[in-house]
């Protein structure tokens, strides 16, 4: 039995003092309703696997208690408070550095003070400094993971497929503590309308205490759970009153102007150009066709082909964690160092930062340097995550560099054809500070208790994928995916693409092959990739083609782009609808025509299971 229904039957709940999320109730809807279907659907755990596993060094500086700290973390302000709560100092006499991370994907936010608890205790009490590193067993056994989902729905619509009415009850794992669990259920609560618009929903979140390690945040942070429960409910009002998936996906897509089950008002959206640009540029007409025909000629292999619209917001919920800090400090040579208070995981942000300073600035990108992140320059940062960092240390370093080009303001109009190095000597020599701080608190955000404006603003897209699958053995390829993006005018392409990229096939090993194996005693029964499969070269899209949607700045946001780095992940859900329809051709080659769940990960075993294939006893059957 899955941990979750376990924790059902035990009434084994945490408390949950959030209030459900409801824009009228379903139940007194469902009786007008022409179709109701309901049932339940599952999403598994997910490993962060990140390039190197976690580790710490902690270096005590002198007899007053000072401590200096470098570990892999997302974020350095929660490890200074926790040093200090753990050693019994105040954090001014703590500083945590960080140059750069191999990866973090979440699961270094809230866990590293497993991995520099210990080394700080040993330092403080020996006055020594002490290091200490993971090795990959027992970070992927200790360090937490996605959050198991399980969602009960039930949903009514009219004849035409449009929905009418959905009510969701979620499920998450959370392990024997909370860690990040509320959080993640408030965020899964308030995206779990994806991209359609249902004009009687209501969303229900519980959260279950089992005998597991704690589980943590993870890239998407509970949205793509909620968006993937969502789309299966899509999946059965389209077997239901038997159109094509595309067709409903459409009919109940948000527009312009149209409001969300919490009441925020979109506008800008561009949910829609992103549809008619994936259609188009996917070809989607004519891969159908020939999916059908492929289908039809063949017994024991199957092609499915789906696209699927994307709706993800971008910021955090909780209000105050939507804040920016950087030091930018001008040198006499004309040199720039700056810092900020995000992280550098291999997602670009430091050179993202740069090009923003450099424009801010009008000067060369090898003039400013980014040396580290650090808690003694930026104080009471907030975590790199939630792909927001962007706007938000862009935005304070876009303040610190105004107040420069302020006071350099009277040498540039005096010296008009002066260079930068002149100019930053003559404010020198007037005594002008030549250092500045930069400070952003984008956005206008309620708490999430109340209705309205949760984030900052929104980046939409769209998905086509086509996969085949074997029905004898359950093995399946992506044949092709094409993305199209909304993501503004992006600050840097390269890294823009790349991120899509990564992020899709991130979420493409959550959907199909990354599954976890735990023991009745709550033990993780993984220990690296011999045991836990993360996709490879050879799994990833035959080809993958990504397009970013031009012509769509965004108002308010650093020079009008974009947060990227978790809304590709949820397109991932695409590979799952195109696998059902290639499971469900199969189905139906064998007189199998009922609607069916299907929970994630996809594994080999679960797709041959879901083809009701029998297997062949002589070669005449083949």
């Amino acid at each position: 039995m899955p941990l979750e229904q376990e924790a059902i039957a035990a009434n084994s709940y945490f408390e949950y003092n959030s209030h459900p999320i409801e824009c009228g109730d379903p139940d007194k809807h469902f009786p007008h309703c022409d179709f109701v279907v309901e049932g339940q659907v599952r999403s598994g755990f997910q490993e962060h696997f990140y390039l190197e596993p976690s580790g710490a060094l902690v270096v005590p500086k002198n007899e007053s208690g000072e401590m200096e700290i470098f570990t892999t973390s997302q974020s350095p302000s929660f490890c200074q408070s926790s040093a200090s709560r753990i050693l019994g100092i105040p954090m001014n006499k703590i500083i945590v550095r960080q140059k750069r991370l191999g990866g973090g994907f979440g699961g270094r936010e809230f866990r590293t003070p497993l991995v520099f608890g210990p080394s700080a205790i040993a330092a403080h009490r020996l006055g020594k400094p002490v290091r200490s590193i993971m090795d990959r067993s027992v970070d992927l056994k200790t360090t937490g993971k996605r959050h198991e989902f399980m969602s009960a729905y039930k949903a009514g619509f009219r004849r035409d497929g449009m929905l009418e009415a959905v009510s969701i009850h979620i499920y998450i794992n959370a392990g024997y503590t909370l860690d990040a669990s509320s959080l993640v259920l408030e965020n899964a609560s308030i995206k779990a309308d994806a991209a359609y618009k249902t004009p009687v929903f209501a969303v229900y979140g519980h959260i279950c205490k089992t005998n597991i390690p704690s589980n943590t945040s993870m890239r998407s942070f509970g949205a793509v759970e909620a968006v993937f429960a969502m789309e299966v409910i899509l999946c059965k009002v389209a077997d239901t009153v038997g159109l094509d998936q595309e067709h409903v996906r459409e009919l109940n897509m948000y527009k312009e102007g149209s409001l969300t089950h919490f009441k925020r008002k979109l506008e800008n959206c561009m949910l829609q150009r992103c549809w008619r640009e994936c259609m188009l540029q996917s070809k989607l007409g004519e891969r159908k066709t020939a999916v059908k025909l492929y289908n039809s000629q063949n017994k024991h292999t199957k092609r499915g082909i789906a696209v699927m619209p994307l709706k993800f917001s971008i910021g955090y919920h909780v209000r105050f964690l939507n804040q920016g800090a950087a030091l930018v400090n001008i040198y006499l040579d004309g040199s720039v160092m700056i810092a900020h208070g995000g992280v550098e995981m291999g997602q670009g942000l430091h050179t993202k930062m740069i090009q923003v300073a450099s424009r801010a600035l009008d000067i060369p990108m090898d003039k400013i340097y980014i040396s580290e992140t650090g808690t003694n320059t930026c104080p009471n940062t907030t975590a790199t995550s939630a792909s927001v960092s962007s706007d938000l240390h862009g935005a304070a370093i876009l303040d610190a560099c105004r107040k420069i080009n302020k006071r350099l303001r009277p040498y540039k109009e005096k010296d008009p054809s002066g260079q930068w190095t002149s100019w930053i000597n003559l404010a020198y020599m007037d005594r002008v500070s030549l250092s500045a701080t930069g400070f952003s608190r984008p956005g206008n955000q309620q708490n999430v208790k109340d209705e309205g404006n949760f984030f900052l603003y929104y980046t939409y897209g769209a998905a086509c994928t086509e996969v085949e699958i074997d029905c004898l053995t359950g093995a399946h390829q992506v044949l092709q995916t094409d993305i199209v993006m909304d993501i503004g005018d992006s600050l840097n392409p390269g890294i823009d693409v790349g991120q899509i990229e990564g992020g899709f096939v991130q979420g493409y090993g959550w959907v199909t092959m990354e599954e976890l194996k735990i023991s009745p005693e709550g033990h993780i029964l993984a220990s690296g990739p011999v045991d836990y499969k993360i996709p490879r070269v050879t799994n990833i899209p035959r080809q993958m083609k990504v397009y970013i949607l031009k012509d769509c700045p965004s108002t308010g946001t650093v020079y009008s782009s974009k947060g990227v780095g978790e809304p590709p992940l949820n397109l991932a859900i695409s590979v799952y609808i195109a696998l059902r329809e290639a499971i469900r051709a199969c189905r139906m080659d064998v007189g199998i025509s009922s609607s069916f769940d299907l929970d994630i990960p996809l594994t080999p075993e679960k797709i041959r299971m879901a083809c009701m294939v029998k297997i062949p006893t002589n070669k005449n059957q083949l």
